[in-house]
């Protein structure tokens, strides 16, 4: 049974996506960073055979949710907590911030496995039909920077490097990388448009009985100014698309395994996305056999209802 209490939380905040040592590069689908840490760190070992899980049978019906919101909202429902559970309001929240036309989300986070600190900076931007991620990463072992283009049946992809060791300043070559959305979707676990990479439902989500091992547990809870969730997720099936793109940046031999996911979610009093942050740990393996815990944190902000342009290839973005 899940939690709902009131208490008091701020609207606005860094989502911290925990994502491992050098995690989320997604992002707001945070994730990417892991696989740029792993790259220079880890290699595969025998893990979790995630290609054996059907990601269809995992979903919810989130087009059946988003009209059960409308009903409320015509309703005058002023307590979602009496509508929803807690990863149906999250849901919720997700597919309103996708479907706003013109929407930005920008993430800070750090991850540690023991052997250095990484820095991640990560922004998403939608204007309109197009749809553009960069996400970077630095630290005493890794220097990588990414910017994806996404734009009918495409996306195109830059592979550059911090400026000057300058973890919110990315440099760009002009020659990049085309892929079909199908191409990039299978290498990296989600398109562009996607945005949010861990799989969030019924079916991942655990509640009640089920004791996650972040030291917190799945809860619902209305505030002064709108809502709070915390979401403990499966450490298998929540990740099956992010593994993905785990692999496909460090070149592992198979998928690390993760000992928790948790999401904390902030939404306002209607359920639109405030801010998320995501605490995860996973195991891997050194190239040398030694094995490693990973853990990492990456905070992100979302906003809507403003003008978010997609820059140009090596136009600076103003991380606040």
């Amino acid at each position: 049974m899940e939690q709902v209490v009131e208490n008091k939380t701020q609207k606005k905040g860094w989502i911290t996506a925990g994502i491992v040592t050098i995690v989320s590069v997604s992002a707001i689908a945070l994730g990417l960073f892991a696989g740029y840490y792993l790259k220079y760190f880890f290699s595969g070992d025998d893990g979790i055979d995630y290609d054996n899980i059907n990601v269809d049978n995992l979903a919810d019906d989130n087009a059946a949710l988003i009209k059960k919101y409308e009903n409320s909202v015509a309703a005058g429902t002023n307590d979602f907590t009496e509508v929803f559970k807690s990863y149906e309001a999250a849901n919720v929240g997700f597919t309103l911030f996708c479907n706003e036309e013109h929407s930005m989300a920008q993430g800070k986070g750090v991850g540690d496995a023991g052997i250095t600190a990484q820095a991640i900076r990560s922004t998403i931007i939608r204007d309109s039909d197009s749809y553009f991620e960069e996400s970077l990463s630095y630290s005493s072992f890794v220097n990588i920077a990414d910017r994806m283009y996404q734009s009918g049946e495409s996306v195109q992809q830059y592979v550059g490097n911090c400026k000057n060791g300058d973890v919110e300043t990315g440099t760009y070559p002009s020659d990049g990388t085309t892929y079909t959305l199908s191409e990039y979707s299978a290498r990296m676990g989600r398109t562009v448009s996607d945005r949010f990479i861990y799989v969030v439902s019924s079916k991942t989500t655990m509640t009640g009985e089920e004791d996650g091992t972040s030291g917190t547990a799945t809860s619902f809870v209305k505030n002064d100014s709108g809502y709070q969730i915390e979401l403990e997720l499966n450490p298998v099936s929540s990740v099956v698309n992010y593994v993905k793109q785990m692999q496909t940046l460090s070149n592992l031999a198979s998928k690390p395994s993760f000992s928790y996911v948790h999401l904390s979610i902030t939404l306002n009093s209607d359920l639109q996305l405030v801010s998320m942050t995501s605490t995860e740990n996973y195991y891997a393996k050194t190239s040398l056999g030694i094995g490693s815990k990973v853990t990492g944190t990456l905070t992100t902000e979302f906003s809507t209802g403003g003008s978010y342009a997609v820059p140009e290839l090596n136009d600076p973005i103003t991380y606040a």
